[in-house]
């Protein structure tokens, strides 16, 4: 019994292989002169009728004015917010003072002087008179 190889020899695939390659070359070549002709067409933006050229700006000297005029903005502007922190805490101050001392004037009338109306009040009529009449002098 002669031996057989388990696998079958398959027949060579040159010339489908070369047909491909072939192909594959003639496809790049055709994309790389249609690539190159696109890139040779001016390009067209929609609405570029409607565009205005802008005028040119030199960039440069409008930063140099700018940072030349900044540190005169920023002391002015300190100075405006220092102004209206001082006017704002003495407007504040002046408030917690005057309530204050109403609190307090309240409260010493209230404590002192209004003890005093408590034990008028409790005479008798013609001596809470007397007393009116001394007060009132």
């Amino acid at each position: 019994m002669p031996i057989r190889p388990l696998e079958k020899k398959q027949k060579d695939g040159f010339i489908p292989k070369l047909v491909f390659l072939l192909i594959l070359l003639c496809v790049a070549f055709v994309l790389n002169l249609v690539m190159k002709n696109k890139q040779k067409e001016p390009e067209t933006i929609l609405g570029a009728e409607n565009i205005q050229k802008l005028p040119e700006v030199n960039l440069i000297k409008d930063i140099a004015s700018v940072s030349n005029n900044m540190p005169k903005n920023i002391v002015t502007q300190t100075k405006e917010v220092a102004e209206n922190i001082v006017e704002t805490t003495s407007n504040i101050l002046n408030t917690v003072t005057s309530k204050s001392s109403e609190t307090i004037s309240n409260a010493l009338f209230d404590s002192a002087i209004g003890k005093v109306i408590e034990q008028v009040k409790k005479l008798p009529a013609p001596e809470q008179e007397k007393v009116k009449q001394e007060i009132c002098k």
